[in-house]
């Protein structure tokens, strides 16, 4: 859900009442904020590109490269985008919008410069974090949305084997709250805060945090929470 897409499609027990709660929990909390998921579109601010022509001519040791580098920008809060380099290729117009452009050709070393300018995020490494511009009012004035999954939790025992175990379902889902996540987030241009809202599965209403605005970037904290939570952050114009 926090990268546009259905979630819990496949592998959730509901046959399991508890397992049944959690998802109703989630899919309510999803159909009651339905504008900020349904069209919403990404608002990255670097891209990753897919070395999808070097997969095509048999060079599949490129996706390993790939793989390291999409994991190194996720565990630094980097804002990125995926996209398949021939398309990039094919419409150089896709790449505008964002401050920089990794390529597999730049190896690892590459992900690592990130300008100062770009948004920061204070967050421990099991937290991912994406954001996106709802669509309705997805202009340069309009809501700007993050998206905060924290993975942390309690892990299952090993299995005989010795290897990771998926667990036996709902009972062994044992998240451990994510801490307070401080954000230094950049602002699009003209783009002016009337209020910051977190929203939470798990909580009755929203909380509102405080905010500073300086220039083009905006900083507040997230409280701590378990698993997923979305931050409005709202224009003036909003009510």
């Amino acid at each position: 859900a926090a990268n546009g897409g259905a979630p819990m499609g496949f592998y959730p027990r509901f046959t399991d009442p508890a397992a049944r709660r959690e998802i109703t929990r989630y899919y309510r909390f999803i159909g009651k904020h339905d504008a900020l998921f349904r069209g919403n579109r990404s608002h990255a601010e670097y891209v990753l590109l897919f070395p999808r022509k070097a997969v095509h001519q048999g060079k599949v040791e490129s996706v390993e490269v790939f793989r390291r580098m999409g994991r190194k920008l996720l565990d630094e809060h980097v804002l990125f985008d995926i996209l398949p380099d021939d398309l990039a290729a094919a419409q150089p117009k896709r790449l505008a919008g964002f401050r920089k452009v990794f390529r597999v050709e730049d190896g690892l070393a590459g992900a690592t410069t990130v300008d100062g300018d770009a948004s920061r995020f204070q967050a421990p490494y099991t937290v991912r974090i994406s954001a996106s511009r709802p669509a309705a009012g997805s202009g340069a004035g309009g809501e700007l949305d993050l998206h905060l999954v924290n993975y942390n939790r309690t892990e299952p025992p090993r299995g005989s084997n010795g290897k990771p175990s998926a667990g036996g379902g709902i009972k062994d889902e044992k998240p451990i709250a994510a801490q307070s996540v401080k954000v230094d987030l950049l602002l699009p241009e003209g783009f002016d805060v009337g209020r910051v809202e977190v929203l939470v599965p798990e909580w009755d209403g929203p909380v509102m945090p405080a905010f500073r605005r300086s220039g083009r970037r905006v900083k507040f904290e997230v409280p701590g929470f378990p698993v997923y939570c979305v931050v409005r952050v709202l224009p003036k114009s909003r009510p």
